[in-house]
């Protein structure tokens, strides 16, 4: 039976020492004397030192910024003590059409009290800071199927009951450490003043032991692991673990789970290579790669954009098994938990979606990269994405309806999202004739291959697979005039001349009739009588028509003896 190994141990030289737990100081109690700012809005035709005018009587009211007087409204300052008598005394003006406080606005990004916190780049690479402004989870369960799960402070009260599939006993304790780092990465409790933030603070863990001490473990017990955590309502399913070869086993297992609504993420694994590494290179499984803070791939980290589908950070904090510290937890198998506690995150905000559809959604608001099929991860756009209901705004720019087409035409289109497009495409009659990724839209469309009514559309597609189409008919030319030709039989003996008749039509006009002889223009018109005793015992006629948009007909060759 061959064997899976865990992908890339944990870096244990690192293991850091837990900082003193970070407080959170209050703010200072605003001092009365302070000034306030106010905005106050005109009212049609009203001048700002008008309006002002009974308010500054009351105390100091002064215009500090009029660079919004163009939109209606100017910037004022009063001291914090006038500010209720001056607000009131601006509201009773006519000339003022509101006031307010000039608000301030911050980022709606959490950022934990976490000791570690601040060695976590990967979680701030993928924004996982601005998701946590929208959830920080719920009790979504995600199973870690690995050499088990201990429970451990930042894992306290998140590990529910699991399977040991390599002793065959309800005990899937951790006796190597894998399992653990790759859960603590996932789930960690986060802002709580100590250790290290995980991704979905509020997450369960389902541990499903498939992997011994040595952190290998056979398809056998992968597969039986798949079912057992997709049949305890297992909304992610996570593989930091892989092996060279396919097998139908995993196959049907990972099958089973995806019907039953699971995403099944798995590690592409470490060998620096494009060969296919599985359970990862299963069509529906979510492949995971690793990368830097830059974007590139770790030289260890597998790709190939046939078959690893997203990036993620490959290296991350993680806690130790036996509760000893925290390490730095490098390898496919760190950035996999990443990805999916970030699709715990979107599960938590639509319980109601498939893990098919978390798939998709994780893949198409990635941040795109060169070496993988999609891109990096982008949490924040992932999880805000996952409860998009609008679809794109989408609009034809040209050709302008009626527009007669021909040849190579220029199509542009207009196109935005609440949360972001994927790609605008042209389709033509149905057919995708051209894509593009990046605003302003434009596609070059060859239309040779059309004539008379086309259906052109600009279709855009946000992340979340929404789509908007926008159709215009046009017509398009791309044939020369019809031909009738009335000459001697082609191949027949001929004396002194010749007499040609052409009649030539167009539905958008006829430009020029040519009478090439031997392959040369020796007239225009309609009528034509050829002086054959100037062109030897043989030569050929053939009639040229060009219509008002240039488009070429030509008559059969017609080839005649003296």
């Amino acid at each position: 039976m061959r064997k899976l190994v865990n992908q890339r141990r944990m870096t244990v030289a690192l293991v850091m020492a837990v900082a003193a737990g970070v407080g959170l100081s209050a703010p200072a109690s605003a001092d009365p004397g302070n000034p306030v700012e106010l905005v106050v809005g005109l009212a049609p035709g009203a001048s700002a030192d008008d309006a002002l005018a009974a308010a500054d009587d009351a105390g100091g009211v002064r215009v500090v910024d009029d660079a919004a007087r163009a939109a209606g409204a100017v910037v004022a300052e009063v001291s914090a003590r006038n500010a209720d008598q001056a607000v009131a005394l601006l509201r009773r003006d006519p000339g003022v059409a509101f006031v307010d406080r000039n608000h301030v606005a911050t980022k709606a990004d959490v950022t934990p009290n976490d000791p570690f916190w601040p060695e976590q780049w990967g979680l701030r690479k993928v924004n996982v800071p601005g998701a946590w402004g929208m959830t920080t989870g719920d009790p979504v369960t995600v199973a870690v199927l690995d050499t088990g799960v201990n429970a451990v402070s930042d894992l306290a009260g998140r590990v529910l009951p699991g399977y040991d599939f390599i002793n065959d006993d309800a005990n899937p304790a951790d006796d190597e450490g894998h399992g653990t780092a790759v859960a603590s990465v996932i789930a960690g409790r986060g802002d709580d003043g100590s250790g290290m933030a995980g991704v979905c603070w509020d997450c369960t863990i389902l541990p499903v032991k498939v992997l011994d001490a040595k952190g290998s473990g056979d398809y056998l017990s992968i597969a039986k692991g798949i079912r057992y955590a997709a049949d305890r309502g297992a909304k992610v399913i996570n593989m930091s673990l892989a092996g060279s070869a396919s097998s139908p086993l995993l196959n049907t297992a990972v099958q089973y789970a995806t019907d039953k609504g699971s995403l099944v993420i798995a590690a592409a694994g470490n060998e620096n290579t494009a060969v296919r590494q599985y359970p990862a290179a299963i069509p529906q499984v979510l492949s995971v790669g690793g990368s830097t803070t830059g974007d590139g791939r770790y030289s260890w980290s597998n790709y190939g954009t046939g078959w690893v589908d997203i990036a993620a950070p490959g290296c991350n904090v993680a806690q130790d098994h036996l509760d000893r510290g925290y390490v730095e937890f490098c390898g496919t198998s760190s950035a996999t938990p990443l990805v999916a506690g970030v699709a715990a995150l979107m599960q938590s905000r639509a319980p109601q979606v498939s893990g098919a559809y978390l798939g998709t959604v994780l893949s198409l608001s990635s941040s795109k990269l060169g070496w993988v099929r999609y891109g990096r991860i982008n949490a924040g756009r992932a999880v805000w994405a996952v409860t998009d209901t609008a679809a794109p705004a989408v609009s034809l720019g040209v050709p302008v309806a009626g527009t007669l087409v021909h040849g190579t035409t220029t199509v542009t289109a207009s196109a935005t999202d609440n949360t972001g497009l994927d790609r605008v495409e042209l389709v033509v009659n149905g057919t995708v004739a051209g894509v593009d990724r990046a605003a302003p839209y434009t596609f070059r469309w060859n239309s040779a291959a059309y004539h008379g009514i086309v259906n052109v559309a600009v279709r855009a597609v946000d992340w979340t697979g929404r789509v908007s189409t926008a159709t215009r008919r046009f017509e398009a030319d791309n044939r020369g005039p019809a031909l009738t030709v009335t000459a001697p039989k082609s191949g027949s003996r001929v004396r002194k001349s010749v007499a040609v008749q052409v009649a030539a039509s167009d539905k958008h006009g006829v430009a020029t009739v040519a009478l090439l002889i031997n392959g040369k223009v020796t007239g225009t018109g309609t009528s034509f009588k050829i002086n054959a005793t100037k062109y030897g015992k043989r030569f050929t006629v053939r009639i040229r028509a060009y219509d008002k948009l240039g488009n070429v007909s030509y008559s059969p060759t017609y080839t005649y003896r003296r």
